[in-house]
């Protein structure tokens, strides 16, 4: 109280402005008597925080983005602690489509892995997430994490990609991400696809309880689902109840789990109690009145009108035990494209220098000869050097560019995709 009392003094008794700008988030054009000056520090104290509050942030956690300061991006870091389930818990991420939800949901798992905390990723969507294995493109790249004062970093993850689970007949899940790539199913086999996760959530249970006897503070899982808003079809209700159980014996489990959602409209009453045991919430630009609901029910009415505002990558965080703050996305180091998909691989050839180039298109040329592609007829063809053939190989290799076969004692060279 004291602070808001000394601000408004500031702001609106001393100043001799008719336009004053507070915290650079919001202007007046004209001056006001202290009393209504006051009513409207009140008013916007969730945007508005006292500067004493400003190192009450989290001090360490995986790196989403920075802070920003109105339309400014500031050199602050945002992070999100994800190591100890007491500050986690579970995840929502929500948005209209473009806001931002896939390269925030896409640095997270980044930031998992890069902490050795095991990912499992229900994408319930079109195949987005296999391209976790593949470096960004280039493209604006380097001037977003410019944006961040941060130095650029392309990199893939290793992956293990299902389409089907069936533990009994010996599957388990590896050490690091696995990713159910199930969007195609679910448009053609539902039920096929629900008993995917069901057997998958199950498997996960058992085992989870098996390596977690006892309560722990530690997150040893990363559960998402993409799209999580299909879970509310009638052949999901198994999964749903399968989610609770997991979801409500989190410090059992050491497991998190985060929702990907474009908005509350398309939930229903059976999420509710979901809903319930979320404490983590980044919400991206809205458009319909629930998910606004929702989010004044979690902040103020101001936050609502700084969302309508919101542009791609930026969004609001509410953090359990923190004030609500604005935040810039980071680009994640991986490709938010399918991986290997045509549109991929052109944008990767793009970024190629002029002798990778050259190196690429003579393997196409001889592949349509109906030549071989050893090294031995590239380098004939292609004119390359010795040292210059295995300096590029090994660069088109480091982009998931380049594949190698055994013929015999001969090694083939090919490209992921047929006609790039």
């Amino acid at each position: 109280m004291d602070e808001f009392l000394r601000r408004a003094r500031a702001l609106f008794w001393v100043t001799t402005s008719n336009k004053i700008v507070v915290e650079g988030l919001r202007k007046w054009d004209a001056k006001k008597p202290f009393a209504a000056a006051f009513k409207v520090m009140m008013g916007y104290a969730a945007i508005v925080q006292p500067s004493a509050k400003l190192g009450e942030l989290p001090a360490q956690g995986a790196f989403l983005g920075n802070l920003m300061h109105g339309a400014k991006v500031t050199s602050r870091p945002f992070l999100l602690p994800i190591e100890n389930i007491n500050d986690l818990v579970h995840i929502y991420f929500s948005g209209t489509t473009g806001g931002g939800k896939s390269s925030a949901s896409r640095a997270l798992v980044e930031e998992a892995l890069l902490r050795e905390i095991g990912v499992v990723i229900f994408d319930l969507k079109k195949g987005e997430w296999t391209g976790l294995a593949e470096p960004a493109p280039q493209g604006s790249f380097k001037e977003r994490w410019e944006m961040i004062s941060r130095e650029a970093v392309r990199r893939g993850f290793p992956i293990a990609v299902h389409r089907e689970w069936n533990a009994s007949a010996g599957q388990t899940l590896p050490a690091g991400c696995t990713v159910f790539d199930l969007g195609e199913t679910l448009d053609t086999d539902k039920s096929h696809a629900f008993e995917t996760i069901y057997n998958a959530l199950d498997f996960i249970d058992r085992r989870m309880r098996y390596w977690s006897p006892r309560l722990t503070e530690r997150v040893k899982l990363l559960v998402l689902f993409e799209d999580s808003h299909r879970l509310l079809e009638p052949e999901a209700d198994r999964c749903l109840e399968k989610m609770r159980k997991i979801m409500a014996d989190c410090r059992a489990y050491g497991i998190c789990f985060v929702l990907l959602s474009t908005s509350l409209r398309l939930f229903s009453h059976r999420m509710a109690s979901l809903r319930g045991l979320i404490n983590t919430r980044l919400f991206f630009r809205a458009s319909d009145e629930r998910e606004w609901d929702y989010l004044e029910s979690c902040t103020s009415p101001v936050w609502v009108e700084e969302n309508k505002k919101l542009r791609t990558g930026e969004a609001i965080a509410v953090l359990k035990g923190f004030e609500p703050m604005k935040v810039f996305i980071r680009p994640p180091m991986s490709n938010l494209m399918p991986a290997s998909s045509p549109k991929a691989m052109r944008s990767k050839l793009s970024e190629l220098d002029p002798d990778e180039q050259r190196f690429v298109q003579t393997i196409i040329t001889l592949r349509r000869e109906g030549k071989r592609t050893s090294g031995l007829q590239i380098r004939k063809a292609g004119n390359f050097s010795g040292e210059k053939f295995y300096k590029i190989a090994a660069s088109l290799k480091g982009k998931g560019l380049l594949l190698e076969t055994k013929q015999g004692r001969a090694t083939l060279y090919d490209i992921p995709e047929r006609d790039p």
